[in-house]
This record gives structure tokens, sequence and C-alpha cells, in this order.
């Protein structure tokens, strides 16, 4: 982590402003567990008079991460807890593949960081990112019957989303039996992962993982507004009486779309639908769809 912090201190006993950013960059305890982040605040003050204040105040926080995923006991026993079962494989394959099948019609990256994060070892092929930036304007002014008045506004905007893998094959599955004296006993029936607990091979991420392979994006937009004001009247030492009124209004998107087909011309995905003639019944449906 590392940042800068900048502060003017009070200006000609009206004007003051301060500003804060810091980046985070970590990896987590597991393999491929990767985040980054950056924070930053902006603040700048106004005295209009000796008994208001106006502020301005701008904020927000990018970020994205990479999945951590859980499995059974028996995968970490086998690849230790370090381990990750997430939707990545090693930069290595993802380069190989590219290569493969970099002069195809349908081709699409998986290295150049638009649909996936990456980093000199791994490429995840799923994974979230979000940003909420905020302004916000307060005003108070003290009156001289032991009240305040405050008012505040706020514009803010949500952008963010997850991509995620479907349609994938094996490459990870074992079977539930019973062993001595009715204790489980869980054999495993695949296991193309390398010694590590994930793919690290071309031919498994190519001819396995991905052959069926789809990725989608599922994003969240939202923008929202606010207006926010309040009267309060200090009575006594142990009074105070406050009353204020608060009006928001909300407006959001949540769209999805494929966005990586793995060198495949159209994806045919099926899904629950209610389309019978009674109610809560409901049927397979599938649709194909190109990116």
């Amino acid at each position: 982590m590392y940042g800068v912090n900048l502060s003017s201190g009070l200006i000609g006993g009206k004007f003051a402003g301060a500003f804060n950013i810091d980046r985070k960059i970590g990896k987590g305890s597991r393999t491929s567990g990767r985040y980054e982040g950056t924070n930053y605040y902006l603040s700048t003050a106004f005295l209009p008079s000796a008994n208001q204040s106006l502020y301005f105040v701008f904020h927000g926080a990018p970020q994205v991460h990479r999945y951590s995923w859980s499995n059974y006991a028996g995968y970490f026993k086998k690849f230790g807890f370090t381990a990750n079962p997430a939707p990545f494989v090693t930069s290595d394959v993802a380069n190989h593949w590219d290569v493969k099948y970099g002069s195809s019609q349908y081709f699409k990256s998986i290295t150049d960081g638009s649909r996936e994060l990456t980093d000199n070892d791994f490429v995840n092929l799923s994974h979230n990112f979000y940003r909420k930036p905020q302004a916000e304007l307060h005003w108070t002014m003290n009156l001289k019957d032991n009240s305040t008045l405050k008012a505040t506004a706020f514009y803010t905007i949500g952008r963010g989303g997850g991509s995620s893998i479907t349609g994938n094959g094996s490459v990870y599955a074992y079977k539930r039996g019973v062993g001595i004296n009715g204790m489980s006993l869980d054999t495993i029936t695949t296991n193309k992962y390398g010694p590590d607990g994930y793919i690290n091979s071309l031919g498994v991420a190519d001819k396995v993982y991905l052959k069926t392979a789809v990725q989608r994006i599922s994003y969240s937009f939202h923008n929202q507004t606010g207006l926010l004001a309040s009267y309060e009247k200090k009575i006594n030492n142990n009074l105070n009486i406050t009353g204020g009124a608060e009006f928001r209004y909300w407006k959001a998107n949540h769209p999805g779309h494929f966005t990586n087909l793995f060198n495949k011309a159209s994806s045919t995905t099926s899904y629950a639908g209610d389309t019978s003639t009674t109610p809560g019944v409901a049927k397979a449906i599938s649709f194909s769809r190109k990116v």
C-alpha cells in the first residue's frame, strides 16, 4: 500500500482543502487471489461567515477482485490450503491459447485484460469489479437562538459487475461412498489439475475446460441523487429537538451479456422458464447466442 495525503490548512480564515489517495494491491492467502484498489478523497471548505460553513466532498474506491473458491476437504488435503479451484489458468497456458487461435474468425484474446484479470503468473477468467464515486455538498448555518440548519445534496454513480464461466468441462470430480464403520469415503474420479490444484496445461484448458465453456459478465449500473435537510433546536442541556426531510431518486440497470465463447461461433444455453399454462411449472428453454 502506498499513497499521498495533502492538506492546505485554513487559508485567509475562509478556505481549506485536503486530498488523500492510496493504492492497495494484495495477493491474499490463496493462489491467484489478487485484488487491486484505489481510494481517493477530496474535500474543500468555504466559510462565508462566522455562522456558516460550506463543504464539497468527492470520494470513491474503484477496485477489482479475483475469486477464491471453496471446495470439499479432499481437494485441500490433496493440494494444500492455499490451493484455489477458481476459474484461472497460468499465464503460459493463456499465451499459448492465444497463439493457437489468434488467426481464427471467432478468436477473442484471454490475455489482453479486457475481459479477464491478468498478472505475470495467472489469468483469471472470472473476477469482479466495482466503483462508486460520490459527490456531496454540505451546508450548515448556526442561528442565534441555539438552533442549526443543515442541508446536504449528493450524487453518486455505481458501476460494476462480475464475470463468470459456465458450461466448462470437468477437471476435478469425486464420488462419495461409505468406508469402514460407516465413515464417508470420497474417491477422486477426475483430476486434470496440476500439482498445485489449478490448470497448468494447454491441453486441459483447450480440450477439456474451455471446449464447451462460455464467459459472461453481469453488470450493476445505478445512479442516485438526494437532498437531506434538518433543523435542530437546543432547548436545554438535556433536550434537543430535531426535524428534517429526505428526498432520494435511484435508478438501476442490471444487464448481462456473453463476452467470450472461446473460439466458438455460438453457444446454446438452457435455462428455466415458466412457459407452461400451469403457474409455477418450469420448462427447460434453449437459445443460441453469438458474441
